[in-house]
């Protein structure tokens, strides 16, 4: 007596289209990837090619109805690298508008920087003269007063006012000039 085995599994049968596939696979995969290098590179080709054949794949009952399954294909193909092209481009201006921003935002800090450095060497120039000559250029410098105004605020002459500001401006001028010479 003779005894027969009878496997518990089942025989794993193809998809309907996997001879397809696998013809086309062969077939086309070297044509349309050496296709898509001509429009987005060799880099990218491979991946887009890949992404052609996996939606083939996952879709393959949908491809037995052409009857040029290449032309589809090859359609298929030149939309990936389109959509490719068109990602670069927006990725590409991103990245171009974020260093815009940096590089605007790194000249803003420096001009805070040096804005605050400015008015520190400022307020230093202001310490070291004369209390008369700066209470005088401070007086004209935060109010609309005039130079008489100023003067009999302060019980002096006019003409001493206006020997004040001359000389605070000048010792400003002279000294923020040797600082920006260094």
């Amino acid at each position: 007596m003779k005894t027969t085995f009878v496997s518990p599994l089942k025989p794993y049968k193809l998809p309907l289209g996997y001879n397809m596939f696998e013809q086309a696979y062969r077939d086309y995969f070297p044509k349309l990837e050496t296709y898509a290098a001509s429009l987005v590179g060799e880099e990218n080709a491979t991946d887009v090619v890949q992404d052609v054949f996996l939606y083939m794949w996952s879709s393959i009952d949908e491809f037995s109805k052409y009857a040029s399954v290449y032309a589809y294909l090859r359609r298929m193909v030149y939309c990936q690298c389109v959509d490719q092209i068109r990602h670069n481009r927006i990725e590409e201006k991103y990245i171009s508008e974020q260093l815009y921003t940096s590089e605007k935002l790194r000249e803003d800090v420096d001009q805070t920087v040096g804005f605050r450095e400015l008015n520190h060497i400022y307020n230093q120039i202001l310490e070291q003269m004369p209390s008369k000559r700066r209470d005088v250029f401070v007086l004209q410098q935060t109010t609309d007063l005039s130079m008489t105004d100023i003067g009999r605020k302060m019980n002096i002459s006019v003409k001493t006012v206006d020997c004040h500001l001359a000389n605070a401006r000048k010792t400003l001028r002279q000294k923020l000039l040797a600082y920006r010479a260094r």
